[in-house]
């Protein structure tokens, strides 16, 4: 039977975390361009993204306690355009 740790290094765990942080950190721009360019927030929801936000700042931690630095920057990134779809959607919706 095969350990956890041999399991890890024979899929290349590392290699794929490094890409899930960074297509996270990317994932949502296209949306808050889409946001900015039609002001448009019809149809999206203020509770997922306050979740998904959540959920960043959990996975964040886990990367600093882990010594991930790199990681983390990339949660934070993905943080920063996630608050900022939940900026536009709140000004969007209750200010103009």
């Amino acid at each position: 039977m095969m350990t956890r740790e041999e399991f890890v290094k024979k899929i290349h765990w590392d290699v794929i975390i490094w890409i899930i942080s960074f297509v996270n950190a990317i994932a949502m721009t296209p949306q808050l361009v889409q946001i900015i360019k039609t002001k448009n927030v019809e149809g999206l929801s203020l509770a997922t993204f306050i979740i998904v936000v959540i959920i960043q700042i959990g996975f964040a931690f886990e990367f600093f306690f882990s010594r991930k630095i790199i990681m983390t920057l990339l949660m934070l990134v993905a943080m920063l355009v996630s608050c900022s779809i939940i900026s536009c959607i709140v000004y969007l919706r209750y200010f103009v």
